[in-house]
């Protein structure tokens, strides 16, 4: 059952208390640009309860106290969890409950430098009547 915008809203905004389960199980760079900052501006609202999502996912999810990695197979249909902020044909353009995950901040170190921001490439390969279409994605942290 989902809950109606006023109670997301008490929750959220009001009550603050632990209650939100994030478990994604949609496309890798869905889940970077998506599903990791909605759960990261739950954990900083004070709302995060729990995030599930796929195996050796635990060090995207540092913030998390409570990470299960249950997932093994990446479905197409997670990515059509109109709730995450931007997520693949939504038309919710609303970013409030999206933050960007501070993985430079976290994982920097005396060995490798770099004053550049951090760049994940995702490419993806999509069949279609025509052929073969290759999608690259570029993330900047």
């Amino acid at each position: 059952m989902q809950n109606s915008a006023a109670e997301i809203f008490f929750s959220d905004y009001i009550k603050r208390k632990k209650y939100k389960i994030i478990d994604f199980t949609g496309e890798f760079g869905n889940e970077i640009q998506y599903a990791i900052p909605h759960a990261y501006w739950h954990y900083k609202n004070g709302t995060l309860k729990q995030t599930i999502s796929f195996g050796d996912t635990k060090e995207l999810y540092f913030f998390s106290e409570d990470h299960l990695e249950l997932h093994t197979e990446r479905k197409n249909e997670g990515n059509y969890n109109f709730e995450l902020p931007r997520i693949l044909y939504s038309q919710d353009y609303n970013m409030e409950k999206w933050l960007p995950v501070p993985f430079k901040e976290k994982y920097k170190n005396d060995i490798y430098r770099y004053d550049k921001p951090i760049l994940i490439i995702q490419t993806d390969i999509i069949q279609n009547g025509t052929g073969l279409l290759f999608l690259i994605l570029v993330l900047r942290f």
